[in-house]
């Protein structure tokens, strides 16, 4: 004899809860969170805690050491460029493992965004 047939449970989709929805729900659904990420605010205790946008750079290394990895956003200053050499850094983003990222404008220098992300590996 064989053995019974098993079937994986079924996940409801989300097709399948909007059918189930109200048709005039009273309030506006929330958009689904993205997994602990984007202008959350840092745990207190963490090394995101201490830190305010407007801080330089240097302020933020000294505070909680160097990042993981560094991202670089290059644009041509004034003229279309015609070499990679002619770009200038516009912004940077720096990564932390198990706290996130930060965004520095400037031309990299000055803390301008931090993005809480406890589950971020360091790098990008």
């Amino acid at each position: 004899m064989g053995s019974p047939i098993v079937l994986p449970n079924r996940v409801p989709t989300y097709a399948t809860l909007v059918v189930a929805a109200p048709e005039k729900p009273r309030h506006k659904p929330k958009a689904a969170k993205a997994s602990k990420v984007a202008s959350a605010r840092a745990a207190p205790g963490s090394l995101f805690a201490r830190l305010k946008p407007g801080m330089s750079r240097r302020q933020v290394e000294a505070l909680i050491g160097l990042p993981g990895d560094v991202r670089s956003t290059r644009a041509a200053q004034g003229k279309a460029a015609s070499s990679p050499s002619e770009l200038v850094v516009v912004s940077e983003e720096t990564f932390y493992k198990q706290e996130g990222s930060l965004v520095f404008g400037k031309g990299g220098t000055v803390l301008t965004r931090i993005n809480v992300d406890t589950g971020a590996n360091g790098i990008q």
